[in-house]
């Protein structure tokens, strides 16, 4: 049996993005209503920008003296992965905003000055986040060359002055011009809003309570930066006649063209080898007649790429045959694989929200539910199902009672459902670990400091 799949690429001189579009079914009857999934999967291949902009956030209120050492070594890390091609901001706040770095150059010189900055930071007082926010934006937005930038904010999220809800009522006011990862440390950080954040601004939430964590964390933001293939990916949805759409599964920002029939999903960045995919529910009238090709929708990319280079491409239509009787066909596992993954992020989602309200037996039944829905579908013994199975088990000892879950397991299970929802692959580090006192030392020599 062959399933509709249709894949092809659209590639200029200096990138590539392999694009597959996948749809449920081949055939179906014409003579009744029917709905089908489908997806769309993007996947970049080759080159990357030529340098980018990084703005890292420190939170120095008193809260996060415990933390500030191993904050040090992360932002001593990140600067010491970055060159001439790259700049950096250094931004510091508690109540007041402090922007002692503004889009330095990462030249050696630059590096030394920004690592000596670093040591001499101390913490005090109250934190106010929302401040940090709207400065990190300003800077980035009156920047002349508007190239690739990043933003990512290390702090434990506990915040004065106004309540989370408010914070994030302003947040969706702020043209942040980049995704904003937050890094949450320690046990008592506020993980709901930090998550919130990242959310919001399809970056990612990493949560740190342990040295361990740290290599593969900080590693796989800083590889993610650096292969980041495309920006501004748009992907276009336009349904034919007899067919429209009635979901979209997808956390990115969707442009909506009802009476066009037309949806715009846009994804921010794209990193070499990484998947990003669009899931969506086709629901197809009852024809007058058969039909051996039932035109159902067409797909356009465009995307910014390196060098400045635009790309522009349709794909379609995707069609299927409407006959008088529809065939016995199972979902495609590739497509019942994505279903899955989208469903982990939605469920862990669901549970944290009912233990956040006490409702542990509801979010522990919730995750049960799934696990079995999983192994009882098609792709129930793929590979990648097992590993959100895996993922899924582990949240059950998260959200088992209130002891695992305020001592920690809500920030683990956050942060599995930011990586879920965006998609976002870890990867693990060939050699790195939290600084001992030789380690500190030799990293010390390499921008001339005698300790």
């Amino acid at each position: 049996m062959i399933y509709l799949i249709y894949q092809c690429h659209f590639t200029s001189m200096n990138s590539s993005i392999q694009t597959t579009v996948e749809l449920e079914s081949q055939t179906l009857r014409f003579d009744a209503v029917h709905k089908i999934w489908g997806q769309v999967e993007l996947k970049a291949l080759s080159n990357k920008f030529d340098g980018f902009d990084l703005v890292v956030a420190i939170d120095c209120c008193a809260s996060m003296e415990y933390h500030l050492e191993m904050v040090q070594w992360l932002s001593r890390f990140i600067l010491n992965s970055l060159d001439e091609r790259h700049t950096f901001t250094l931004i510091c706040y508690n109540r007041a905003v402090l922007i002692p770095v503004d889009c330095f150059p990462c030249t050696s010189e630059n590096k030394l000055f920004i690592s000596k900055l670093l040591g001499k930071l101390q913490c005090d007082g109250v934190s106010n986040i929302l401040e940090c926010l709207k400065s990190g934006a300003k800077i980035l937005n009156q920047r002349i060359n508007q190239r690739l930038c990043a933003f990512a904010i290390f702090t434990d999220g506990r915040h004065q002055f106004i309540f989370p809800d408010q914070i994030m009522t302003e947040v969706k006011k702020i043209n942040i011009p980049c995704s904003v990862n937050t890094f949450g440390l320690g046990r008592d950080q506020d993980s709901g809003l930090l998550h919130a954040i990242a959310h919001q601004t399809h970056g990612v939430y990493q949560n740190i309570q342990t040295s361990d964590q740290v290599p593969m964390i900080i590693n796989s933001f800083m590889d993610s930066l650096h292969n980041i293939c495309a920006t501004n990916i748009c992907i276009t949805l336009k349904c034919h006649d007899g067919a429209r759409l009635v979901t979209l599964a997808t956390p990115y920002k969707i442009e909506e063209k009802i009476k066009l029939k037309e949806y715009t999903i846009t994804i921010p960045t794209i990193s070499k080898n990484n998947l990003k995919t669009i899931l969506f529910r086709l629901s197809l009238r009852k024809m007058d007649a058969q039909m051996q090709e039932h035109q159902l929708i067409t797909v356009n990319i465009s995307a910014d790429c390196p060098n400045q280079e635009h790309m522009n491409t349709s794909y379609g239509p995707f069609s299927i045959a409407r006959t008088s009787v529809a065939s016995m066909e199972q979902i495609p596992a590739t497509l019942d694989c994505k279903l899955n993954h989208y469903m982990v992020a939605t469920t862990i989602n669901d549970a944290i929200e009912m233990a956040v309200k006490q409702n542990y037996i509801g979010g522990f039944n919730k995750l049960k539910e799934t696990i079995a829905s999983i192994n009882r579908s098609v792709s129930g013994d793929n590979p990648f199902t097992q590993v959100y199975i895996n993922n899924l088990e582990e949240c059950l000892q998260y959200i088992n009672n209130d002891r695992a879950f305020l001592y920690g397991g809500v920030h683990s299970a956050r942060m599995l459902a930011s990586e879920y929802f965006m998609e976002y692959r870890r990867t693990i580090p060939l050699r790195w670990s939290y600084p001992t006192p030789q380690l500190t030392y030799v990293f010390a020599l390499a921008y001339g400091e005698s300790s």
